[in-house]
C-alpha cells in the first residue's frame, strides 16, 4: 500500500511557522523530516473516520491523507500539484548522516 498526504492538513504549530520564517526554513519540510517531534500516525477505514474523536487527552486528531493502492509509494499533494515524498531526515544507523 501507499499513501497520499495532503500538505495543508499536516498540523504545524504556529510557533514553528514563525521560527521558520525568521530562518528561511520550510515549516512543512521541517514537520515531515525534522525529527524530535512525535505524533501518532494511524489508519482507519474510510467509513469509520466520522467516528473518530476530535481530540484525545487534549491532542487534536487530524486526518492528513489517505491510503492508496500504489505499493510503497508515498506522495505529497499541495493544491493541484502531487509529487513523490522521498524519505528525509537523520538516519541513526547510516554512517554518512
Amino acid at each position: 500500500m501507499g499513501a497520499l498526504v495532503d500538505a495543508a492538513r499536516v498540523p504545524i504549530d504556529p510557533l514553528v511557522t514563525t521560527l521558520c520564517g525568521r530562518r528561511a526554513l520550510d515549516p512543512l519540510l521541517l514537520a515531515l523530516h525534522g525529527g524530535e517531534d512525535f505524533e501518532l500516525l494511524f489508519t482507519v477505514p474510510r467509513d469509520q473516520v466520522a467516528r473518530l474523536p476530535k481530540s484525545v487527552d487534549g491532542i487534536s486528531v487530524s486526518q492528513i491523507g489517505e491510503i492508496t493502492n500504489q505499493p510503497e509509494k508515498v506522495c505529497l499533494a499541495e493544491k493541484d500539484r502531487v509529487w513523490d515524498l522521498k524519505p528525509g531526515g537523520f538516519e541513526h544507523f547510516n554512517a554518512s548522516s
